[in-house]
């Protein structure tokens, strides 16, 4: 099954993606990192990234309308950008520093692709920070990650929503 290009959840806030975007300046120093935030949807997370301090942020769904909804919601900031993406497909201006995603890991069927995209367009040393509202996440992601030369662990924060941090091999 592939995902639905059409699928209206972007339209509202998902609980860890909001708490995530809450907590986001905590979790380290953004002044001056080039990030990309996966399944964006309302792009919560990507803009608590910019407020921060981020340099650039690239915004990528793999539906079209979270996209125009971030184009005209974000005007012309010249530090955000907004990409159609699939999981797996090739990820534009890589390398980053840090990759997002707030409450996207809802399907463990595509987490093959997550991992691909997301060691695809980290740099070396570079890190992931995927939030979710369960207490506990599937074992095979974070063994995939590891496949990948990714230090993987996790942390349930307030609000509640497990932070999980991966960090690509130097």
């Amino acid at each position: 099954m592939e995902p639905d290009a059409r699928d209206p959840t972007w339209r509202y806030p998902w609980p860890a993606g909001v708490r995530m975007a809450e907590d986001l300046a905590s979790l380290q120093e953004w002044r001056g990192l080039r990030v990309l935030e996966l399944g964006c949807g309302q792009g919560l997370v990507g803009q608590a990234a910019l407020a921060a301090g981020a340099s650039q942020v690239t915004f990528t769904d793999i539906s079209e309308e979270p996209l125009d909804h971030l184009k005209i919601r974000l005007g012309s900031n010249s530090c955000a950008r907004m990409v159609l993406h699939a999981w797996g497909e090739p990820v534009p201006d890589c390398p980053y520093d840090v990759v997002v995603g707030g409450d996207i890991l809802y399907r463990p069927a595509y987490f093959d692709r997550l991992v691909h995209s997301i060691h695809q367009a980290l740099k070396p040393g570079g890190e992931a920070l995927l939030g979710d509202p369960r207490t506990e996440l599937e074992p095979e992601l974070g063994a995939m990650l590891r496949a990948q030369g990714f230090s993987v662990r996790t942390e349930r924060r307030a609000g509640p929503y497990t932070l999980l941090r991966a960090q690509r091999a130097r």
